[in-house]
């Protein structure tokens, strides 16, 4: 790498740890799960919330305890192929309306699972339910 090589990716990288910055995020990372443009913070409704997954899958919570999302977690980022998101809400299910709500008061958390990619969705059906 010569000297202009290396001056430009040092400018490079600083362009993008201000850019960043500005957002409040460190990482590439954080950014994208913090401006998706498939989620929205601003709904009640779980399938609103998810409005560019195309599938949503619900842990059985009887069968995995909370000190294992991260293994869940882990499990997704090595085998997921597609777009992928993890969250934890409070909810509780809306039978009138057939769907999950949040709600801040009553209910319980669970642990959401939205893909994009249907093979990602049925593989992780056949793993964690």
């Amino acid at each position: 790498m010569n000297f202009l090589e290396a001056l430009e990716s040092r400018w490079r990288g600083k362009r993008e740890k201000r850019f960043l910055a500005e957002y409040g995020c460190e990482t590439w990372e954080q950014y994208h799960r913090k401006y998706d443009p498939d989620f929205s913070y601003m709904s009640t409704k779980i399938k609103s919330i998810y409005h560019g997954y195309a599938h949503i899958a619900i842990p059985d919570e009887r069968r995995y305890r909370w000190d294992e999302y991260d293994t869940i977690v882990d499990w997704c980022k090595e085998r997921c192929v597609g777009k992928w998101r993890s969250d934890v809400h409070r909810v509780i299910y809306d039978k009138w309306n057939g769907g999950w709500e949040l709600n801040g008061i009553g209910g319980a958390d669970y642990m959401f699972f939205a893909f994009k990619d249907e093979r990602d969705y049925l593989m992780f059906l056949i793993k964690w339910s």
